[in-house]
């Protein structure tokens, strides 16, 4: 254990700890410090685990540098800046857990730590720096918050083991190489539509949609499935409707015809009947109006039996009408409910703009919606 004695302080700033020259495996800051100076604890292979009290809000660059038997650190909810390569090339650090309000991992904070497996973010970090978790070869996922705005080039570079890595929407910049260097096995996990999903498309990397996004664009393939449902539902009855009115108004017509034809043809019987014998033109009036009368009844009844067969094929030709139409629902379904992802690049390339650690996605219109 170690020794008040093995801390040695800034004359200047009491507060800040600018070396330790203890030789103790499991070590605990002295309350008061606030500071960790600059290569405080680097190179001290005897260290095995350390406690940072509460109070302690900075690492500076290197402070815990080449630690390489350093296997368990603890780290106090009141810090706020982890320095320039603060925990580069600790070899045995298997798990961290960087507190709320920590807003930035600077370069190098993690890189080379080869068996270090687990690694949890704040929800208020804001940017994660150059190399930052390169080489971490034992880390096999990795959840960036929301919030996170900028990931710097070759952040997890050369992660060989690094299989799941899940994105947040809020990503502005993503620098280059950040994920695809020798990170065979790597699946993005990212919102779309988003900066992620452009960086990931353009790189060629592996990627799929977040378990929320997957629910969401589900739902909206529910919509649109509903939506063209019910269109075709309502395609097919008014078809159905017209169809049946069609007959319907046939048969009624027809009908009207037998009805006034039958009333024709009855009056002209009786008046035939009531003709004399020498009364032959008359006779012959009467007898030309019975028989078209029955020439136009027996029209009539070919007609109800057309009404009925041409209502068949009506009948008949509704489903094929009705899926023809499908393609006008669906597509008015996908204007209506838009799928949340852009599944194609256009032969213009997005635009980038390159600045800082990486490239920032600009053009949507680089983009073409298509849908699922």
């Amino acid at each position: 254990m170690s020794n008040d004695s093995d801390f040695i302080m800034s004359e200047s700033d009491p507060s800040r700890l600018v070396e330790y020259h203890g030789s103790a495996g499991h070590v605990v800051i002295p309350d008061g410090v606030k500071i960790i100076g600059e290569a405080a604890f680097q190179c001290c292979n005897a260290l095995e685990s350390v406690t940072i009290p509460e109070g302690v809000t900075e690492l500076e660059h290197a402070a815990f540098a080449s630690c390489e038997q350093l296997t368990r650190v603890e780290l106090p909810s009141s810090l706020r800046r982890i320095g320039e390569g603060a925990f580069r090339h600790c070899n045995a650090l298997e798990s961290v857990t960087i507190p709320e309000g920590v807003t930035e991992l600077e370069d190098d904070a993690f890189s080379s730590c080869e068996r270090l497996t687990r690694v949890e973010l704040p929800s208020s970090l804001r940017r994660i720096g150059e190399f930052a978790f390169s080489l971490c070869n034992a880390l096999k996922s990795v959840t960036i918050p929301e919030g996170v705005t900028k990931i710097g080039q070759d952040a997890f570079s050369l992660c060989r083991n690094l299989a799941n890595i899940y994105l947040p929407r809020s990503l502005v910049v993503i620098g280059e190489d950040a994920f695809n260097t020798h990170c065979y096995n790597m699946i993005l996990y990212l919102p779309s539509e988003s900066v992620a999903e452009s960086y990931a498309v353009v790189n060629k990397l592996n990627y799929d949609y977040t378990e929320e996004e997957r629910k969401a664009i589900e739902a909206i393939k529910e919509k649109r499935s509903a939506y063209v449902t019910e269109q075709m539902t309502a395609e097919r009855t008014a078809l159905q409707n017209a169809a049946t009115k069609k007959r319907d108004d046939a048969v009624t017509a027809a009908n009207n015809t037998i009805t006034d034809e039958k009333n024709r043809k009855a009056s002209a019987e009786a008046a035939l009947a009531s003709l004399g014998f020498f009364d032959f033109g008359a006779k012959m009036t009467q007898k030309k109006i019975i028989r078209n009368a029955e020439i136009t009844i027996i029209n009539a009844e070919e007609m109800l039996i057309a009404a009925e067969d041409e209502y068949k094929q009506d009948v008949a030709a509704i489903e094929q009408k009705v899926k023809n139409k499908a393609i006008v629902f669906r597509s008015a379904a996908a204007k209506q409910y838009k799928m949340p992802n852009w599944r194609k690049i256009k032969k213009n390339r997005p635009k980038y703009e390159s600045y800082d650690l990486g490239y920032s996605f600009l053009s949507e219109d680089a983009f073409e919606d298509v849908d699922l």
